[in-house]
């Protein structure tokens, strides 16, 4: 239960039976689990386990991602509205989320699990976070999956070779933010 500055996202929405988390443990491919730079807060026991499994599995698992900056306004802040919410807040479309934030900043990291009802034969999610660039803070969406490719080529856009992930996803985002991954 780290000690959290006082207005801070996850001091505001903590569960006292899944208190907010610290740790330094990460995954790394060939490393295997090492020590990190620094903490990384998550904001519960709970988002801090999910979190490590879903680092593990994507450094497991041959996968696929699709990532574009985001207009913080596009989609009526949707994506915004995200980061900021309790998150511990459902996201409609979603089986689960984590987050986490980097030790002294408050660049925050919210990850949206999808899953297809029809079939578990894969694992989606998107990532949102915000990326400083000079004074300007941009946030950025990623698409992680390990659906089967169908269809064409590599060269192919994403929403072509693998359809499930981009219609759960479309769900989750938006109209607005999904074109802006999408359909650029």
């Amino acid at each position: 239960d780290p000690p959290l500055p006082p207005g801070h996202l996850y001091q505001r929405h903590r569960r006292q039976h899944d208190p907010p988390v610290n740790s330094r443990v990460e995954c790394c491919l060939g490393d295997g689990w090492v020590a990190g730079a620094g903490p990384v807060t998550t904001a519960s026991v709970s988002s801090f386990v999910k979190n490590t499994l879903l680092d593990h599995f994507a450094l497991t698992h041959q996968s696929r991602t699709i990532s574009n900056d985001i207009d913080r306004h596009g989609g009526s802040d949707r994506v915004y509205t995200i980061l900021r919410q309790s998150p511990h807040a459902p996201v409609e479309g979603c089986t689960t989320t984590t987050s986490h934030c980097l030790p002294g900043r408050r660049t925050f990291f919210r990850r949206l699990v999808l899953t297809d009802k029809n079939s578990h034969s894969f694992v989606a999610w998107v990532r949102i976070w915000e990326r400083s660039n000079n004074d300007q803070v941009m946030p950025v969406v990623s698409v992680f999956t390990t659906e089967p490719a169908v269809g064409g080529g590599v060269g192919d856009a994403f929403k072509h070779r693998f359809p499930v992930t981009t219609r759960l996803a479309r769900v989750v985002l938006g109209p607005v933010v999904a074109a802006m991954v999408f359909d650029r």
